[in-house]
């Protein structure tokens, strides 16, 4: 017992911090959880009746639960035996430390949003290209349910003006602001313990110390101090613009700004490459915006310009057009995780998610 102590303490701050990889889905987890109880291989025909999917997707399944241990530090893994089937090939003394990374990790995530984040990390942040059948076979599911998946996140990318192009291969198409913004949005709403593991290694990676000396400057610039959650939320935003600026979708408008230069200057000399104008008056836009922090002396003066009032209006004036036609209905992307009762368009998302009213 001491043994496996000692192992589950010095492992588990290489777990707390894989670089990247794809996080187990329910219908895996539950699988691996079935093997750990059963001694003798088990036939895939049974599997596949005890789980109701088909070989395919539980050899799958398979390969990506083998992966997910060995990037855990895990030496066990699921063995295939020809006439015999498969079972859980356990290691010494792994078996507790196994079922202690299931009970700890961030796993009840709903099989949909693990697709949707991993998906759109695969179609955003890598120079790899995508068909169907490809991000199917990378997602782990099948063309049918890639589909489906892809109506949803086309209801969820509307809301920011971004639609999926279906051509050669899959392309997420609109102005670039609104894909970081989009990303920003969407990916913040993972849990604490998700974020750490899948979306952190993605976007900070080593530079989490430059990006937090970048907003300390900016802290003394506002003579003001961001909070801890403004500080993780600007420090991924800046993950993100460095990503895309190194793939080429750099914002590409020619603007007359001057930003904060000694920020400018790091940013370029730590990344060796341009970071222009319109880039810094994004970012310091984002940073000031965000940081705001309205007391009741800003509250009371805040006076709503013309413009303001006339967008307020016609919002109002639709959304009381279209309550009629407004009823209540299961959201697919995050039921049964949204606990949220509330009215919903005639959409495949909730109000949660996004609020679509349909004309």
């Amino acid at each position: 017992m001491a043994l496996l102590s000692s192992k589950i303490t010095g492992t588990v701050v290489k777990f707390l911090h894989i670089e990247g990889g794809k996080n187990m889905n329910q219908r895996q987890r539950r699988m691996l959880l079935y093997l750990l109880s059963q001694k003798h291989y088990q036939p895939i025909q049974s599997i596949c009746q005890e789980f109701g999917f088909s070989e395919k997707t539980i050899r799958n399944d398979i390969k990506a639960i083998n992966s997910y241990l060995h990037r855990n530090s895990v030496n066990s893994f699921i063995e295939a035996k020809r006439g015999s089937g498969v079972r859980m090939q356990l290691q010494e003394q792994e078996e507790e430390y196994v079922r202690y990374i299931l009970e700890s990790r961030v796993l009840e995530i709903k099989p949909d949003l693990d697709r949707f984040y991993h998906g759109m990390i695969l179609l955003l942040f890598t120079q790899d290209v995508y068909t169907m059948d490809t991000l199917a076979d990378e997602l782990y599911t099948n063309r049918l349910q890639l589909k489906e998946d892809l109506q949803c996140w086309e209801s969820m990318l509307r809301m920011f003006q971004l639609k999926i192009e279906k051509g050669t291969h899959l392309h997420i198409a609109g102005e670039e602001q609104q894909i970081r913004l989009f990303v920003l949005y969407y990916f913040y709403q993972r849990a604490d313990k998700a974020m750490i593991m899948s979306i952190e290694p993605v976007f900070l990676q080593e530079h989490k110390a430059l990006f937090r000396r970048i907003l300390h400057i900016y802290e003394e610039a506002y003579q003001q101090r961001f909070t801890a959650n403004a500080l993780h939320h600007f420090s991924i935003y800046l993950g993100i613009m460095m990503k895309r600026i190194q793939m080429g979708h750099g914002l590409r408008d020619a603007v007359c700004y001057k930003g904060n230069e000694t920020v400018h200057r790091l940013l370029q000399e730590y990344f060796h490459m341009d970071v222009n104008a319109l880039e810094m008056q994004f970012l310091e836009q984002m940073i000031e915006s965000g940081a705001r922090q309205w007391n009741r002396s800003m509250l009371h003066n805040f006076a709503l310009t013309k413009e303001t009032k006339e967008l307020a209006n016609r919002f109002l004036t639709d959304w009381f057009r279209n309550m009629g036609r407004l009823r209540m209905r299961s959201c697919r992307f995050c039921f049964p995780y949204c606990y949220r009762p509330q009215y919903y368009a005639d959409s495949m998302v909730c109000g949660f998610c996004i609020i679509t009213i349909t004309r």
